[in-house]
């Protein structure tokens, strides 16, 4: 797979910054992670830009479909663990085509973006084997065909929240992006994106169903890149720690002492009578030994 993606780096020189910046952005936004989670991962954000690429027009990219039909026997069949790797090791062959699209590396980014918020998730699958969306072969939010093992779905861990997330800061980076807004000497194109502060929030309107709040772009877009969302500190307010305190005296208490019978029948009657049930003066009392009352009625059963 690595030599793949060697390969259509070697295609054509926008892919590799392309890919750069937009795994930028995504660890800017929050939207990967370093450890396995439900949230896309750099390699799924790859495989994007390749069918993002490979859908310009012109095309940048070929589909692995043209570079297996191209491959030479003598030298691009291979296989590996039961695994064909067999298509054309030769980027020169597209270079030429992909020098047809001369659109600015900027407006790749923006393109891409405008592709992830416009793309229909919810029906639709990716495939940089055909270069097409056909329907999704099972109900995850997310399918992106592995192009080697193709009846693997390399996205399979990301959940309807991340992918939602993911639409929506697409939105908010066009919206930044377009309209300059937050944009200085200092700050601008991708720089302006984890900078700015003030953003009209943008519609939750999504090319899938989207049940979640609206983002708060503040929050997206904060300055300091290393604070994590995911960690809540909380705070006990003086009462809430009396009273914590309070129960757990009260449970160590319950746990050693042992309280005399005659005190525990005496609480019961007070509780009735705050509840408003009455009491029985002629019950039984709990008797304090209860080995002599055993006893006691073993003899009476004997005689």
């Amino acid at each position: 797979m690595s030599e793949m993606l060697y390969l259509f780096s070697e295609m054509d020189w926008r892919f590799r910054p392309l890919v750069t910046a937009v795994r930028h952005w995504a660890a800017w936004a929050r939207l990967t992670d370093m450890v396995p989670s439900p949230r896309i991962t750099n390699f799924t954000l790859t495989l994007l830009v390749v069918f993002y690429l490979q859908r310009c027009t012109p095309p940048i990219l070929p589909t692995l479909g043209e570079m297996i039909k191209l491959a030479r026997p003598e030298v691009d069949v291979r296989r590996t663990n039961d695994i064909d790797c067999t298509f054309l090791r030769d980027p020169a062959v597209f270079r030429e085509r992909a020098q047809l699209n001369q659109t600015s590396l900027e407006d790749l980014f923006l393109g891409f973006l405008r592709f992830v918020e416009s793309f229909d998730f919810n029906e639709r699958s990716i495939s940089i084997i055909t270069g097409n969306s056909p329907r999704k072969s099972d109900s995850k939010p997310l399918y992106v065909q592995n192009p080697l093992e193709r009846e693997l779905n390399v996205s399979r861990n990301v959940n309807l929240k991340e992918l939602t997330h993911v639409v929506m800061e697409a939105r908010n980076a066009l919206y930044i992006l377009e309209t300059r807004e937050g944009q200085g000497p200092d700050s601008w194109g991708l720089l302006a994106l984890p900078r700015a502060e003030k953003v009209r929030r943008v519609s939750p309107k999504v090319s899938h169903n989207n049940n979640l709040s609206q983002l708060d772009i503040k929050d997206l877009f904060s300055n300091d890149l290393e604070e994590d969302d995911d960690d809540f500190v909380t705070s006990r307010s003086p009462v809430v720690q009396q009273t914590s305190t309070t129960v757990v005296a009260s449970v160590k208490q319950s746990t050693t002492e042992v309280r005399p019978v005659s005190a525990l029948n005496g609480f019961i009657t007070r509780v009735q009578r705050n509840s408003g049930l009455k009491t029985n003066s002629e019950s039984k009392k709990i008797s304090l030994n209860s080995e002599k009352s055993s006893r006691r009625m073993e003899k009476h059963k004997r005689k």
